[in-house]
């Protein structure tokens, strides 16, 4: 699930269901959908065939809404207030699992099954680099507040980060469990990271 940035709709998508709910997180009215039906009509199944949607994310300046699934192994850049498709960004060699912005909404990075995540431009849907990690399937995304760096996580129980305008490794931390989520901190000194064995927290810059 996914807040718009100001708070006023709740962006829904669950593995049971191929479609996407708009929420009011005040009333609990549901705003609109997204139906798989009409993803159907032009391109096959909405993000993912039987699944269903794995990933959803809003641009920084709510724009643009990202989603990502299974089957047809696409992800989506979206006008949020209709669900209308703007870029289909072309077929992965896995599933998606995550999606995420840049800070200034200018990129999109995808990650999934097979252990590779990619930057697409969010405003063309160009692919712009891919990142291959050693193993494991991506299963989280996130950007630095500054956006000059990528960190992936995985289920080989690992946290690489990138810079994401060369494709250049920076770091890796290893954890005690599959990496689930992980955020920066705002001043960017720190990252936490949710794993299947607890959170830790980790100093990138002293």
């Amino acid at each position: 699930m996914a807040f718009s940035p100001d708070g006023t709709c709740l962006a829904l998508a669950t593995i049971d269901s191929d479609e996407v709910w708009i929420w009011d997180p005040v009333t609990g009215e549901i705003l609109r959908t997204f139906p798989g039906t009409e993803y159907e009509r032009d391109y096959g199944p909405l993000g993912g065939g039987p699944e269903g949607v794995h990933a959803v994310a809003y641009s920084p300046d709510g724009t643009l809404l990202a989603t990502g699934g299974d089957d047809y192994i696409d992800a989506f850049l979206r006008d949020p207030a209709t669900g209308r498709i703007l870029h289909c960004l072309g077929e992965m060699d896995s599933l998606v699992r995550a999606v995420a912005f840049s800070p200034d909404s200018t990129r999109l990075a995808t990650g999934g099954q097979g252990g590779v995540a990619r930057i697409w431009n969010a405003r063309t849907g160009e692919p712009l680099r891919t990142l291959t990690c050693d193993s494991g399937r991506v299963r989280t995304l996130a950007f630095s507040p500054d956006g000059t760096q990528l960190a992936i996580g995985s289920d080989d129980r690992t946290v690489r980060i990138y810079d994401p305008a060369t494709g250049e490794a920076v770091t890796m931390m290893r954890t005690d469990g599959s990496v689930l989520s992980c955020a920066y901190s705002p001043d960017e000194r720190l990252i936490a990271v949710g794993t299947t064995a607890g959170l830790c927290v980790y100093t990138l810059h002293p």
